[in-house]
Protein backbone atom coordinates (compact mmCIF):
# COMPACT_ATOMS: atom_id res chain seq x y z
CA UNK A 1 0.00 0.00 0.00
CA UNK A 2 1.18 3.26 -0.59
CA UNK A 3 0.31 6.34 1.12
CA UNK A 4 0.56 10.03 0.89
CA UNK A 5 0.39 12.81 3.33
CA UNK A 6 -0.74 16.36 2.50
CA UNK A 7 -0.07 18.04 5.82
CA UNK A 8 0.25 21.71 7.43
CA UNK A 9 3.90 21.79 8.16
CA UNK A 10 4.70 25.49 7.85
CA UNK A 11 2.30 27.62 10.06
CA UNK A 12 2.60 27.74 13.83
CA UNK A 13 0.21 25.57 14.41
CA UNK A 14 1.73 23.06 11.87
CA UNK A 15 3.62 20.76 14.17
CA UNK A 16 0.73 19.28 15.60
CA UNK A 17 -0.60 18.43 12.24
CA UNK A 18 2.49 17.35 11.37
CA UNK A 19 3.41 15.07 14.69
CA UNK A 20 0.12 12.81 14.59
CA UNK A 21 0.84 12.39 10.29
CA UNK A 22 4.05 11.35 11.44
CA UNK A 23 2.60 8.48 14.31
CA UNK A 24 0.67 6.70 11.39
CA UNK A 25 3.20 7.44 9.22
CA UNK A 26 5.50 5.45 10.62
CA UNK A 27 3.18 2.25 11.69
CA UNK A 28 2.65 1.90 8.32
CA UNK A 29 5.89 1.93 7.48
CA UNK A 30 6.99 -0.27 9.79
CA UNK A 31 4.71 -2.58 8.36
CA UNK A 32 5.68 -2.56 4.84
CA UNK A 33 4.05 0.59 3.38
CA UNK A 34 5.36 3.15 1.46
CA UNK A 35 4.87 6.44 2.67
CA UNK A 36 5.34 10.17 1.08
CA UNK A 37 4.55 13.23 2.20
CA UNK A 38 3.69 16.73 0.24
CA UNK A 39 3.96 20.00 2.32
CA UNK A 40 3.92 23.62 1.64
CA UNK A 41 7.06 26.05 3.31
CA UNK A 42 7.97 23.29 5.39
CA UNK A 43 10.06 23.88 8.42
CA UNK A 44 13.43 22.94 8.33
CA UNK A 45 13.51 21.21 11.49
CA UNK A 46 10.71 18.58 10.88
CA UNK A 47 12.85 17.37 7.63
CA UNK A 48 14.73 14.70 9.77
CA UNK A 49 11.50 13.50 11.48
CA UNK A 50 10.40 13.31 7.69
CA UNK A 51 12.72 11.36 6.62
CA UNK A 52 12.63 8.90 9.65
CA UNK A 53 9.47 7.32 8.17
CA UNK A 54 9.11 8.63 4.64
CA UNK A 55 10.72 7.03 1.47
CA UNK A 56 9.52 10.20 -0.35
CA UNK A 57 9.24 14.14 -0.05
CA UNK A 58 7.94 16.39 -2.59
CA UNK A 59 7.96 19.99 -1.47
CA UNK A 60 4.58 22.11 -3.08
CA UNK A 61 5.37 25.34 -4.58
CA UNK A 62 2.53 25.78 -7.29
CA UNK A 63 -0.17 27.59 -6.37
CA UNK A 64 -2.63 25.22 -7.38
CA UNK A 65 -2.58 22.87 -4.41
CA UNK A 66 -5.48 20.11 -5.04
CA UNK A 67 -3.46 20.23 -8.53
CA UNK A 68 0.06 20.14 -7.38
CA UNK A 69 -1.12 17.27 -4.38
CA UNK A 70 -3.11 15.09 -7.21
CA UNK A 71 0.29 15.17 -9.66
CA UNK A 72 2.35 14.04 -6.95
CA UNK A 73 -0.14 11.39 -5.79
CA UNK A 74 -0.16 9.93 -9.15
CA UNK A 75 3.80 10.34 -9.80
CA UNK A 76 3.87 8.56 -6.24
CA UNK A 77 1.14 5.72 -7.36
CA UNK A 78 -0.78 6.29 -4.14
CA UNK A 79 -3.68 4.36 -2.97
CA UNK A 80 -4.52 6.65 0.08
CA UNK A 81 -3.98 10.79 0.60
CA UNK A 82 -4.00 11.28 4.16
CA UNK A 83 -4.66 15.24 4.73
CA UNK A 84 -4.59 16.82 7.76
CA UNK A 85 -4.98 20.92 7.07
CA UNK A 86 -7.51 23.31 8.26
CA UNK A 87 -7.20 25.59 5.16
CA UNK A 88 -7.90 22.56 2.45
CA UNK A 89 -11.35 21.47 2.77
CA UNK A 90 -13.71 20.55 0.69
CA UNK A 91 -13.09 22.14 -2.27
CA UNK A 92 -9.75 20.39 -2.21
CA UNK A 93 -11.03 17.32 -1.22
CA UNK A 94 -13.56 16.92 -4.35
CA UNK A 95 -10.69 17.64 -6.83
CA UNK A 96 -8.24 14.95 -5.39
CA UNK A 97 -11.27 12.67 -5.25
CA UNK A 98 -11.84 12.86 -8.61
CA UNK A 99 -8.58 11.19 -9.60
CA UNK A 100 -10.57 8.08 -7.99
CA UNK A 101 -7.22 7.95 -5.13
CA UNK A 102 -9.11 7.22 -1.69
CA UNK A 103 -8.63 9.90 0.92
CA UNK A 104 -9.04 10.61 3.87
CA UNK A 105 -8.86 13.58 6.41
CA UNK A 106 -7.50 14.21 9.98
CA UNK A 107 -9.57 16.80 11.34
CA UNK A 108 -10.90 18.11 15.33
CA UNK A 109 -13.36 20.86 13.81
CA UNK A 110 -16.59 19.41 13.55
CA UNK A 111 -18.10 22.33 11.66
CA UNK A 112 -16.19 22.11 8.84
CA UNK A 113 -17.58 20.25 5.59
CA UNK A 114 -15.72 17.21 4.10
CA UNK A 115 -15.59 14.92 0.88
CA UNK A 116 -14.12 11.63 1.99
CA UNK A 117 -13.55 8.40 2.38
CA UNK A 118 -12.27 8.46 5.64
CA UNK A 119 -12.34 10.97 8.77
CA UNK A 120 -10.72 11.21 11.56
CA UNK A 121 -11.51 13.00 14.55
CA UNK A 122 -9.39 11.97 17.67
CA UNK A 123 -11.27 14.11 20.63
CA UNK A 124 -14.58 13.54 19.05
CA UNK A 125 -16.92 11.94 22.11
CA UNK A 126 -20.42 12.21 20.65
CA UNK A 127 -22.38 9.65 17.87
CA UNK A 128 -21.45 9.28 14.77
CA UNK A 129 -24.75 10.49 13.90
CA UNK A 130 -23.95 13.95 15.45
CA UNK A 131 -21.13 14.05 12.97
CA UNK A 132 -22.91 12.75 9.56
CA UNK A 133 -23.28 16.52 8.53
CA UNK A 134 -19.79 17.32 8.19
CA UNK A 135 -18.71 14.48 5.85
CA UNK A 136 -22.24 12.31 4.26
CA UNK A 137 -21.08 9.03 3.22
CA UNK A 138 -17.52 8.97 4.86
CA UNK A 139 -17.10 6.50 7.32
CA UNK A 140 -15.65 8.03 10.56
CA UNK A 141 -12.82 6.82 13.24
CA UNK A 142 -13.71 9.00 16.08
CA UNK A 143 -12.38 9.48 19.67
CA UNK A 144 -9.41 8.72 21.94
CA UNK A 145 -9.51 5.33 20.26
CA UNK A 146 -8.04 6.43 17.16
CA UNK A 147 -5.62 9.16 18.92
CA UNK A 148 -2.32 8.93 16.94
CA UNK A 149 0.52 8.58 19.17
CA UNK A 150 4.44 7.84 18.19
CA UNK A 151 5.91 4.61 18.79
CA UNK A 152 7.54 6.15 22.44
CA UNK A 153 4.13 6.11 24.07
CA UNK A 154 3.15 2.78 22.66
CA UNK A 155 6.65 1.80 24.26
CA UNK A 156 7.00 3.43 27.92
CA UNK A 157 4.93 1.77 30.69
CA UNK A 158 2.96 3.77 33.00
CA UNK A 159 4.76 4.30 35.99
CA UNK A 160 2.79 3.86 39.33
CA UNK A 161 1.49 7.28 40.62
CA UNK A 162 0.57 7.86 44.17
CA UNK A 163 -1.28 11.94 43.49
CA UNK A 164 2.03 13.70 45.44
CA UNK A 165 3.89 15.65 43.26
CA UNK A 166 6.99 16.78 43.28
CA UNK A 167 8.23 16.70 39.64
CA UNK A 168 6.74 19.19 37.07
CA UNK A 169 6.16 19.04 32.94
CA UNK A 170 5.95 22.38 31.45
CA UNK A 171 5.43 21.69 28.09
CA UNK A 172 2.97 24.47 25.74
CA UNK A 173 3.61 22.66 22.30
CA UNK A 174 5.90 23.52 19.31
CA UNK A 175 5.75 27.22 19.24
CA UNK A 176 3.58 28.59 22.80
CA UNK A 177 2.65 32.04 20.66
CA UNK A 178 1.37 33.58 23.82
CA UNK A 179 4.34 32.42 25.82
CA UNK A 180 2.27 30.23 28.70
CA UNK A 181 5.61 28.44 29.22
CA UNK A 182 6.78 31.51 30.96
CA UNK A 183 3.84 32.21 32.81
CA UNK A 184 3.89 28.46 34.26
CA UNK A 185 7.16 29.55 35.33
CA UNK A 186 6.08 32.26 36.96
CA UNK A 187 3.36 30.68 38.66
CA UNK A 188 5.73 28.33 40.03
CA UNK A 189 8.34 29.86 41.46
CA UNK A 190 7.71 29.26 44.87
CA UNK A 191 6.40 26.07 44.51
CA UNK A 192 8.62 23.66 46.77
CA UNK A 193 8.97 21.33 44.21
CA UNK A 194 11.80 18.91 43.21
CA UNK A 195 12.33 19.17 39.76
CA UNK A 196 10.47 21.64 36.32
CA UNK A 197 11.14 20.57 33.29
CA UNK A 198 10.51 22.66 30.76
CA UNK A 199 10.28 21.52 26.67
CA UNK A 200 10.18 23.96 23.79
CA UNK A 201 10.20 23.56 20.37
CA UNK A 202 12.35 25.13 17.60
CA UNK A 203 9.61 27.21 16.76
CA UNK A 204 8.99 28.57 19.88
CA UNK A 205 9.09 32.48 19.44
CA UNK A 206 10.25 33.06 23.11
CA UNK A 207 12.99 30.08 23.10
CA UNK A 208 16.41 31.84 24.07
CA UNK A 209 14.33 34.08 26.96
CA UNK A 210 13.09 30.71 28.39
CA UNK A 211 16.51 29.59 28.32
CA UNK A 212 18.26 32.09 29.78
CA UNK A 213 14.98 32.47 32.89
CA UNK A 214 15.36 28.49 33.42
CA UNK A 215 19.50 28.98 33.45
CA UNK A 216 18.62 31.19 36.29
CA UNK A 217 17.10 28.69 38.65
CA UNK A 218 18.57 26.03 39.35
CA UNK A 219 16.01 22.98 39.73
CA UNK A 220 14.79 23.97 36.37
CA UNK A 221 15.64 21.38 33.40
CA UNK A 222 15.47 23.20 29.65
CA UNK A 223 14.91 21.11 26.47
CA UNK A 224 14.57 22.11 23.00
CA UNK A 225 12.65 19.42 20.41
CA UNK A 226 13.00 16.97 22.99
CA UNK A 227 13.21 13.05 21.45
CA UNK A 228 12.99 11.35 24.60
CA UNK A 229 9.04 12.27 25.51
CA UNK A 230 7.60 9.43 26.92
CA UNK A 231 10.41 8.73 29.19
CA UNK A 232 10.21 12.22 30.15
CA UNK A 233 6.05 12.26 31.15
CA UNK A 234 6.93 9.19 32.72
CA UNK A 235 9.30 10.65 34.92
CA UNK A 236 7.04 13.71 35.97
CA UNK A 237 4.14 13.46 38.39
CA UNK A 238 1.98 16.40 36.99
CA UNK A 239 1.84 18.16 33.72
CA UNK A 240 0.71 22.35 32.66
CA UNK A 241 0.59 22.55 28.84
CA UNK A 242 -1.85 23.15 26.26
CA UNK A 243 -4.72 21.02 25.32
CA UNK A 244 -3.46 19.55 21.58
CA UNK A 245 -2.84 16.46 20.50
CA UNK A 246 -0.29 15.93 23.57
CA UNK A 247 -3.48 15.58 25.42
CA UNK A 248 -3.67 11.64 24.01
CA UNK A 249 0.10 11.00 25.04
CA UNK A 250 -0.43 12.09 28.58
CA UNK A 251 -3.61 10.06 29.02
CA UNK A 252 -1.40 6.86 28.05
CA UNK A 253 0.81 7.62 30.71
CA UNK A 254 -1.54 8.80 32.73
CA UNK A 255 0.07 11.87 33.68
CA UNK A 256 -2.67 14.55 35.36
CA UNK A 257 -2.20 18.16 34.66
CA UNK A 258 -3.66 21.47 33.70
CA UNK A 259 -4.06 22.75 30.33
CA UNK A 260 -4.34 26.73 29.29
CA UNK A 261 -6.16 26.90 25.56
CA UNK A 262 -4.05 28.68 23.28
CA UNK A 263 -5.96 28.45 19.67
CA UNK A 264 -9.51 27.74 18.39
CA UNK A 265 -8.30 23.99 17.04
CA UNK A 266 -7.65 23.29 21.16
CA UNK A 267 -10.60 24.20 22.46
CA UNK A 268 -12.65 20.97 21.37
CA UNK A 269 -9.63 18.78 22.94
CA UNK A 270 -9.86 20.36 26.19
CA UNK A 271 -13.56 20.23 26.32
CA UNK A 272 -13.15 16.37 25.67
CA UNK A 273 -10.69 15.71 28.26
CA UNK A 274 -12.49 17.65 30.85
CA UNK A 275 -15.59 15.58 30.03
CA UNK A 276 -13.44 12.46 30.43
CA UNK A 277 -11.88 14.07 33.99
CA UNK A 278 -8.34 13.30 32.11
CA UNK A 279 -7.28 16.63 32.73
CA UNK A 280 -8.61 20.59 34.24
CA UNK A 281 -9.00 22.74 32.08
CA UNK A 282 -8.08 26.65 32.72
CA UNK A 283 -9.21 28.31 29.46
CA UNK A 284 -8.52 30.88 27.05
CA UNK A 285 -4.70 32.12 27.89
CA UNK A 286 -5.59 35.97 27.65
CA UNK A 287 -8.07 34.86 30.64
CA UNK A 288 -5.17 33.17 32.90
CA UNK A 289 -2.55 35.07 35.25
CA UNK A 290 0.01 33.57 36.83
CA UNK A 291 -2.00 33.97 40.07
CA UNK A 292 -4.65 32.07 38.81
CA UNK A 293 -2.59 29.16 37.22
CA UNK A 294 -0.74 28.99 41.00
CA UNK A 295 -3.83 28.66 42.65
CA UNK A 296 -5.25 26.14 40.53
CA UNK A 297 -2.19 24.00 40.82
CA UNK A 298 -1.76 24.36 44.42
CA UNK A 299 -5.96 22.96 44.46
CA UNK A 300 -5.39 20.39 43.23
CA UNK A 301 -2.21 19.15 44.47
CA UNK A 302 -4.25 19.10 47.94
CA UNK A 303 -6.25 16.25 46.24
CA UNK A 304 -3.49 13.35 45.65
CA UNK A 305 -6.49 10.93 45.21
CA UNK A 306 -8.13 13.26 42.29
CA UNK A 307 -4.77 13.25 40.79
CA UNK A 308 -4.88 9.52 40.88
CA UNK A 309 -8.51 9.12 39.27
CA UNK A 310 -7.37 11.14 36.75
CA UNK A 311 -4.61 8.73 35.67
CA UNK A 312 -6.67 5.84 35.67
CA UNK A 313 -8.67 7.85 33.77
CA UNK A 314 -6.20 8.89 31.52
CA UNK A 315 -4.85 5.51 30.79
CA UNK A 316 -8.61 3.82 30.59
CA UNK A 317 -8.98 6.04 27.64
CA UNK A 318 -5.63 5.98 25.64
CA UNK A 319 -3.97 2.28 25.07
CA UNK A 320 -1.47 3.53 22.59
CA UNK A 321 -3.03 1.61 19.43
CA UNK A 322 -4.71 3.96 17.67
CA UNK A 323 -2.21 3.79 14.34
CA UNK A 324 -2.30 0.40 14.24
CA UNK A 325 -5.66 0.80 14.10
CA UNK A 326 -5.88 3.19 11.60
CA UNK A 327 -3.75 1.80 9.67
CA UNK A 328 -5.95 -1.68 9.75
CA UNK A 329 -8.94 0.59 8.37
CA UNK A 330 -6.66 1.73 5.44
CA UNK A 331 -5.75 -1.55 4.73
CA UNK A 332 -8.87 -3.15 5.41
CA UNK A 333 -10.92 -0.94 3.04
CA UNK A 334 -13.15 -2.48 1.03
CA UNK A 335 -13.79 0.60 -1.37
CA UNK A 336 -17.40 1.26 -0.37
Amino acid sequence: MRVLFRVDAGSARGAGHLMRCLSLASVLSEQGDLVGFCARDLNAGYQPLIAQCAQFYWPLSSPDDALATCQVAREFEADWVVVDHYELGWDWEAQVKATSVRLMALDDLPGRMHQVDLLLDQNWLESAHAYSRSAPGATYLLGPRYALLRRQFREVQPPTRTGEVRRVLVSFGGSDPSNQTEKALRALQSENLERIEVVVGRACAHRHRLEQLCRDQPRVGFHVQLESMAQMMASVDFCIGSPGSTTWERCRLGLPGLVIVQAENQLAVAECAEKLGVQRSLGWDATVSSDALRHAFRHLCQFPQELQAMSRKGMSVVDGLGAERVALRLRQWNGK
